[in-house]
């Protein structure tokens, strides 16, 4: 064999070994993403918002069926026994209060409501009134909830940083916040008025623009 044949051969068994390479690391490749979708299991509920209107509070009222869990999603905002008027009349934002309350929706349903109330000039943003309808696939419907509500927040530029007030007790709820991203810095001690007052604690928890975070 010539130099150069033997030269030629040696490219072609080089040039073998990196396709064999590529594959094996293409395959490597397919079964890690397999594994992970295992892992990860089936994707999550795809939640959309719509600012929340007349005919959605027959709904919201049949979640909101005791005095209890009134207080629990909106504070002392309304009177119990709760009535469409005082739902329409809060639904009507003027500037003094300004913000937004969505409904929730998936595959075609109503699974629950969020609002966010803007403060110092939009730079703050709160969001609460947060409900997810029933108990099936709540917990992650409240994820995919809560993910859309802090996404549709930063679309505004100049806003800054989300913050929220949860129950020190409700570790459900909080569980969900800290997987999407707030954090808590403060605890402080509240009445809640709902038959003899009892003291809880309140975990208030904030999450800054992913930009800001990062700097």
């Amino acid at each position: 064999m010539s130099e150069y044949q033997h030269s030629f051969v040696q490219r072609v068994e080089h040039q073998e070994l990196i396709r064999r390479a590529q594959q094996e690391r293409l395959a490597n490749e397919v079964v890690r993403l397999r594994r992970e979708r295992r892992r990860s299991g089936p994707p999550g509920p795809v939640v959309t918002l719509a600012p929340m209107r007349a005919a959605d509070l027959t709904e919201l009222a049949r979640w909101l069926h005791s005095e209890r869990a009134l207080v629990a999603w909106a504070g002392r905002t309304f009177r119990w026994p709760l009535t469409d008027d005082q739902l329409e009349v809060w639904l009507q934002r003027t500037p003094e209060r300004p913000g937004v309350t969505w409904t929730a929706w998936s595959d075609g349903r109503r699974v629950g409501t969020a609002s966010l109330e803007l403060h110092h000039q939009g730079r703050v943003a709160e969001l609460g009134r947060v409900l997810v309808f029933g108990r099936r696939q709540a917990g992650t419907i409240a994820g995919a909830l809560v993910r859309r509500v802090v996404s549709t927040a930063f679309e505004a530029p100049g806003t800054e940083v989300l913050r929220l007030c949860v129950d020190a007790r409700d570790e459900e709820r909080r569980a969900v916040y800290e997987q999407v991203g707030f954090r808590p810095f403060l605890v402080q001690a509240t009445a809640v008025a709902v038959g003899p007052p009892t003291w809880n604690e309140v975990v208030e928890m904030a999450l800054e623009r992913p930009e800001r975070a990062a700097a």
